[in-house]
């Protein structure tokens, strides 16, 4: 971006300030999301306001040189930018106004020194990972809780664990209370397209229950492909029996004959279990049909040719549950519970910023 308003700085005086901006921040020795606040206000001319997304620290200026905690409500209108692309907004300029170049210099660079910030606080990567296996795995509460400090926790904290492939875990602080699946949301944006287990909600003490309960979630995400379709973000709450039942199979022991003849079918048709899927999660053959973007006479002659394999009729109420147990339990299947110590998302714990209120413009960091 600095080349590219190099050259324009020649012709437009916008991009000349928006220069001056990255040159302000490269010379600042950042110490404190304080230091960050200050000189937003002090290039922009307006109140600054930025929130550490990982210690929940917050700052605002006005005239560059006082500050305090930014207790105040946000205005959704104002510019304001995230730290990484897919997280919260966490810096803000208090102005209504078009977006201006200066303005989207200001909090590109604002990012840009918290990021920084946050390389230098943070400790190492593996280093992360050893306190994240102390908060999630703990047996001991004192050794708990120290790690739980360590990651700018309180213990009371109301907390989801986020599990993904690889026992990568992510502690989301202050999530949504309801459910998690709201589409356009910065947090479901951020997870789109992963396999991802996320557990009830549950104090910081009791993250260990969380982490194993995210573990069983993820073991049902699929992989949203031909071959393994379905949810790929699976929340605890939604497994209802499945979280009683799949604790008592070992996934080293045969599969049962349902599954068994459902992966068969797989090794026969490349189309056959995304079929069988379909017809389960719909009310009709159409419906089936417009989920795979195909003609519902060519479902049809799928079905015909499922059902012969299987010997039961995927239609009938009592053979789309039993066609809907065999495709869960072999998802689980697919993917069981790995018993490895958690390593760490970067970043490790994300403060999510709660929804804004159905009326007015205001929102409380």
């Amino acid at each position: 971006m600095e080349t590219v308003l190099r050259r324009l700085a020649l012709y437009e005086s916008a991009a000349q300030e928006a220069l001056d901006v990255l040159t302000a921040f490269h010379k600042l020795a950042v110490a404190s999301v304080i230091d960050i606040a200050k000189l937003m206000a002090t290039l922009s001319g307006t109140p600054a306001r930025v929130l550490d997304p990982l210690t929940g620290e917050s700052a605002r200026s006005e005239s560059g040189a006082s500050w305090s905690p930014s207790k105040a409500p946000v205005r959704l209108t104002w510019p304001c930018a995230p730290v990484l692309a897919g997280e919260p907004p966490a810096m803000w300029l208090e102005r209504e106004d078009e977006l201006r170049v200066l303005d989207a210099a200001i909090l590109q660079a604002a990012a840009e020194a918290m990021l920084s910030l946050r390389g230098e606080s943070d400790p190492p990567a593996e280093e992360l990972t050893d306190i994240l296996i102390d908060v999630l795995t703990a047996s001991n509460p004192i050794k708990q809780e120290k790690a739980i400090e360590r990651i700018a926790l309180h213990p009371a904290s109301l907390c989801r664990v986020v599990a993904q492939p690889g026992n990568v875990a992510q502690i989301l602080v202050s999530p949504p209370r309801g459910p998690l699946a709201a589409p356009n949301t910065p947090l479901m944006t951020s997870l789109a397209g992963h396999r991802i287990g996320i557990s009830p909600l549950s104090e910081a003490r009791e993250l260990p229950n969380a982490w194993k309960k995210a573990r069983t979630a993820l073991a049902f995400a699929a992989a949203g492909t031909a071959s393994d379709p379905g949810a790929q973000l699976v929340p605890f709450e939604d497994l209802g029996v499945w979280a009683d039942l799949v604790p008592q199979r070992h996934p080293d022991s045969n599969p049962p004959s349902d599954v068994q003849a459902i992966n068969k079918l797989e090794d026969e048709a490349s189309w056959a279990i995304q079929t069988l899927a379909a017809l389960t999660e719909s009310t009709s053959v159409r419906e089936a049909a417009a989920r795979l973007f195909t003609h519902h006479s060519t479902i049809q002659a799928r079905q015909a040719v499922l059902e012969k394999r299987l010997g039961w009729n995927v239609a009938t109420p009592a053979g789309r549950t039993r066609t809907s147990m065999a495709l869960a339990l072999r998802r689980y299947l697919l993917h069981p519970v790995s018993d490895e110590p958690p390593k760490s998302a970067n970043p490790p714990v994300l403060f999510v910023s709660p929804d804004p209120p159905s009326s007015g413009q205001d929102r409380y960091l």
